[in-house]
């Protein structure tokens, strides 16, 4: 039992919501593909999705995660 001095410890929840902000028109996005890469990692083949309008793009964004900012792991997602 909690005497009327002490307060139960605060708890703190943090959640990460991805808004998926994206620069494309309406129309754009109908345009958007998953473009498919592979790589090699402690000996075995990892693949990883990019949406982009074409393999250039793609590419480009590719070339881009090596600044990449780490947000967490995904734990639940959630169709809207």
């Amino acid at each position: 039992m909690i005497g009327r001095s002490q307060m139960p410890a605060p708890v703190s929840v943090s959640v990460l919501i991805d808004a998926k902000v994206q620069r494309f028109q309406p129309s754009a996005v109908d345009d958007i593909q998953t473009h498919l890469f592979s790589y090699r990692f402690d000996g075995k083949l990892w693949e990883l999705e990019i949406k982009a309008r074409n393999a250039e793009e793609a590419k480009a964004r590719l070339a881009r995660l090596a600044f990449a900012k780490y947000n967490g792991v995904l734990v639940a997602t959630v169709q809207g």
